[in-house]
């Protein structure tokens, strides 16, 4: 009878945090019931999705743009390749509503799907049951998504020292430009400003499609380096499936394109010289997830 109970009963949360990890992970979320936020999101995989260069909607719908990280993600200055929400208590209304995520076609069929389970649940944490409070739940949960113990800040701290090669790796990122978007100042390992990097893709207007400034056209946000090894494929495409090929597409620099950022300049490193870059980025992995980097291929 206990056991008939707890399956018949509406499901019940102690917290914020946890009601939305369970919204996370339900699938009663999307239209169809067949897409959750860890659909795309994948906990094993850095909360990213490895397996394919971008994110698949409803329906198996291939979307234009790149899984990205949620680790961390409450650092993030602005959401989205192309920074259409800065607030994390709202970002998830977008995936939410979007026809070609979850395309819910509106709040009310979303809310009236999952009363059911949930209108109580809600409740019992003084929040009424909707849309912006499931976007507020999920936010509460992603903002536990922390891994910020890495070798490089042990590094920084005077608590441990870098390998040689991941020390030199550091001194090429620095000499050949890198850290002026991926920022070390503040060991964010981004600006959070757009760029064009000239990643061939010119079905996806980037930033333009938020702002309409011709000057945004074909920039996207620079991504956080932490945890860089562990969510290949890269660019907002997934058009690079490796870091070495990141490398070596930056050391071509941007050719005659005059739209491309004018920091993007050709270099040239050695095969020694561009282990050493990658051993430094490897060095920005949180030590909870080291344990991943030899099951990952991106540093091969």
């Amino acid at each position: 009878m206990r056991l008939l109970l707890v399956l018949i009963c509406p499901l019940a949360f102690g917290t914020e945090q946890e009601l939305g990890e369970r919204l996370f992970f339900d699938k009663q979320l999307s239209i169809d019931g067949t897409l959750s936020c860890a659909t795309c999101h994948i906990p094993e995989k850095a909360f990213t999705d490895t397996r394919q260069p971008t994110s698949t909607g409803i329906d198996g719908t291939p979307l234009l743009r790149n899984t990205p990280t949620l680790l961390n993600v409450a650092d993030r200055a602005v959401l989205f390749h192309d920074g259409r929400e800065s607030n994390l208590d709202t970002q998830a209304i977008t995936p939410l509503l979007n026809k070609q995520e979850m395309a819910n076609p509106n709040p009310a069929t979303l809310i009236t799907r999952i009363s059911d389970d949930y209108q109580s649940a809600f409740a019992a944490i003084n929040l009424e049951l909707s849309i912006e409070n499931i976007a507020r739940t999920l936010a509460t949960y992603e903002r536990t998504l922390t891994a910020k113990d890495t070798a490089y800040d042990r590094w920084r701290n005077n608590q441990q020292p870098l390998s040689r090669s991941a020390t030199i790796g550091f001194g090429l990122f620095n000499r050949h430009g890198c850290a002026e978007c991926h920022l070390t100042s503040n060991a964010q390992f981004t600006d959070d400003l757009f760029h064009n990097t000239g990643v061939p893709d010119r079905n996806d207007p980037g930033r333009f499609a938020v702002t309409k400034d011709p000057n945004d056209r074909y920039r996207f946000r620079t991504p956080t380096l932490r945890n860089i090894a562990l969510t290949p494929p890269y660019m907002h495409d997934g058009s690079i499936p490796t870091l070495r090929g990141v490398i070596e597409f930056y050391m071509k620099g941007r050719s005659n394109n005059t739209s491309i950022d004018q920091r993007i300049l050709p270099f040239t490193l050695t095969e020694e010289e561009i282990e050493s870059l990658i051993s430094f980025l490897n060095s920005l992995t949180s030590k909870m997830q080291e344990s991943m980097l030899d099951q990952n291929t991106a540093t091969r």
